[in-house]
């Protein structure tokens, strides 16, 4: 039992090691334990599996979000691991945000001079801070020679 208990341990700690250099796809071999031991394999492995389809999850939806599909969310996690999908549908909702400004100012960029909005053209933005800071817009203008700050 003892020769059983330490040959868990060792594959635990062989998992843990494998997944610190990056080997998230690493699961103990749960063929080799039979029994109680071989349920706790199980169960950790599942546990393994579980965490690293979340962190999957969030891949995919940042590899989307890069690319300009915003149409996805993170569906809500239970309990405690909630905050994790509910920041993830944040980081959306501002990318979302920010997108309708841009679409904003662009259809503003092509109005006429006499609007407060308008943008100078050939403005380049570099970028935007939130309100709380107190500049909505920043970039260069290269048509006036100066920056617009």
């Amino acid at each position: 039992m003892q020769r059983q208990l330490r040959r868990v341990i060792q594959a635990q700690t062989e998992m843990g090691d494998k997944h610190e250099a990056g080997m998230v796809s690493h699961r103990i071999a749960e063929q080799e334990f039979t029994g109680e031991f071989g349920s706790m394999v199980r169960a950790s492995n599942m546990l393994v599996s579980s965490h690293i389809a979340v962190t999957m999850q969030i891949v995919a939806l940042t590899e989307r979000y890069a690319a300009g599909d915003l149409s996805q969310q993170l569906a809500p996690l239970p309990g405690e691991k909630a905050v994790i999908s509910q920041s993830i549908n944040d980081v959306r909702a501002s990318l979302l945000s920010i997108n309708n400004e841009i679409r904003r100012l662009a259809s503003t960029a092509s109005a006429p001079v006499d609007r407060p909005e308008r943008l100078p053209t050939r403005a380049t933005p570099l970028f935007a801070r939130t309100a709380d800071q107190g500049v909505f817009f920043l970039g260069s203008c290269d048509c006036y020679g100066e920056a617009i700050w």
